[in-house]
């Protein structure tokens, strides 16, 4: 619900889809003065504020086309029904913006291919192992190993299209921040993913705390530690640090490891959708992992950047809210 006054909407009361487009609680909007304008030609704008006043002195409902600024000083495309409140001078704004309609298409088009291409990766998959269990006995060695590989590649763009699709998932979910302690968040999940790579020692920098969704959170910091964890097990004695640092007044955290390191030539590539700077065969994965991350981190107003040289380790670094207080 919103009162409009020279292009400004006040914000009595916030829907939890308003607060996840603009990234704040329901508390931080309650009242806040959000900037809004008319779209299109100045002609156009001129008609439409006349029939939205007219609207509104008669108390009917009516659509328009408006461009809402987010706390970036990003425009955000909106189609809006303003619903005048009886013998009141406000109104209910209701906003769908042009990036929830990409996501919704975006959304339906992700699940019709995924539905599409799993009964194709099923017949592929079957098959070959049909063939190597009733004339695997035909085949020398070389034939074996290439259904292998068919039926281990049917299974692996499987498994891409179910990280394919978390990962969009992910993206729509509904932030819900609170205090956390990123340091027992780190703890937690290096002791539980530990097992997994063997001997490896800790150093966890106490008492950090944070402002964040929890379990979006544990999703990025279980995607840094277990690629810190991967990439370090083959050291002597795999070392995974967690600290912070403050570079001028933001402060920054970092997930360091002393594993093999990347050439950051191909930094740039880290982030991509199933980018790999290593073979599968040298280390397994999804390359979906640090693409999840940085879509975490960007969700709660930070940046996520990585240092590294081959055979030294590698550093990630990330900010959270850089453009102000959760």
């Amino acid at each position: 619900m919103a009162s409009v006054q020279a292009g400004t909407v006040h914000i009595d009361q916030a829907s939890s889809a308003l607060c996840q487009l603009l990234e704040l609680r329901s508390a931080d909007l309650s009242g806040m003065p959000i900037k809004l304008r008319l779209s299109g030609s100045p002609s156009d704008c001129d008609q439409t504020e006349a029939a939205l006043n007219a609207a509104m002195a008669e108390g009917r409902p009516m659509r328009c086309r408006l461009a809402l600024t987010d706390r970036y000083g990003t425009d955000i495309p909106m189609a809006a029904r303003v619903e005048p409140l009886p013998g009141r001078t406000q109104a209910v704004l209701l906003l769908e913006s042009a990036q929830q309609r990409a996501r919704t298409d975006q959304s339906t088009s992700l699940a019709a291919l995924s539905h599409d291409l799993r009964a194709p990766l099923r017949v592929v998959d079957g098959f070959a192992r049909i063939v190597l269990e009733d004339y695997g006995d035909k085949l020398d060695q070389v034939g074996r190993d290439h259904l292998n590989r068919i039926a281990s590649a049917a299974v692996r763009l499987n498994l891409m299209l179910d990280k394919v699709l978390e990962l969009e998932q992910l993206e729509r979910s509904q932030l819900a921040a609170e205090s956390i302690d990123l340091s027992a968040l780190v703890r937690a999940c290096a002791e539980e993913m530990a097992s997994q790579y063997g001997q490896a020692s800790f150093q966890i920098e106490e008492g950090l705390r944070v402002r964040a969704d929890k379990l979006l959170m544990r999703r990025a910091i279980e995607n840094l530690v277990g690629n810190a964890l991967k990439y370090s097990s083959r050291s002597k004695e795999p070392l995974v640090i967690f600290r912070s640092e403050r570079q001028g007044e933001l402060l920054t955290y970092v997930v360091e490891d002393n594993g093999v390191g990347f050439d950051m030539r191909f930094a740039d590539r880290l982030f991509g959708l199933f980018q790999r700077l290593h073979s599968a065969n040298e280390f397994g994965g999804t390359g979906v992992g640090l693409t999840t991350v940085r879509s975490i981190i960007q969700r709660h107003g930070g940046r996520i950047w990585a240092e590294s040289t081959p055979g030294q380790g590698a550093r990630f670094y990330f900010t959270l809210w850089e453009g102000g207080t959760h």
